[in-house]
């Protein structure tokens, strides 16, 4: 049979050599945490330095906005993500608005709180487990 090998990504290796193939690509080969290409250890340096540091340095260069995947030159994105950040939207576990920025920690504090401050009634809650899920729904 034949398989594939993950750090090189070579196809095809027949079983009888994949033990052999493993170690030598485990001890000469990395994946680049930048692009996910497989690079000689020998010439990672070289490698970061060409393809992604100086790219990286470019203030106009394309950058993703983490809230709403919109694309900006990386010069305006720190702006754009102050703003984009403090949007809202609604926790389905507490009721509450939460800042776009605030998801990723929301879950771990939403339902803790047994009265929401809406004049004395209660707002009914789901378990953090409920809301955990629907928060990173949307922060995605």
């Amino acid at each position: 049979s034949l398989w594939t090998f993950g750090v090189c990504n070579k196809k095809d290796i027949p079983a009888a050599n994949f033990i052999i193939h493993e170690i030598h690509c485990s001890r000469n080969i990395e994946v680049c945490r930048y692009c996910s290409e497989s690079v000689p250890k020998s010439e990672m340096k070289n490698h970061i330095e060409s393809e992604h540091v100086q790219a990286s340095a470019c203030p106009l260069r394309p950058a993703l906005c983490q809230y709403c995947d919109i694309q900006l030159t990386f010069n305006k994105l720190q702006e754009h993500e102050l703003y984009c950040g403090a949007r809202t939207e609604p926790c389905a576990g507490c009721a509450r608005n939460i800042m776009l920025k605030d998801l990723k920690e929301h879950p771990w504090v939403c339902g803790r709180e047994e009265k929401q401050e809406r004049g004395s009634g209660t707002v009914p809650r789901l378990d953090p487990v409920h809301c955990l899920s629907f928060c990173l729904k949307v922060s995605r």
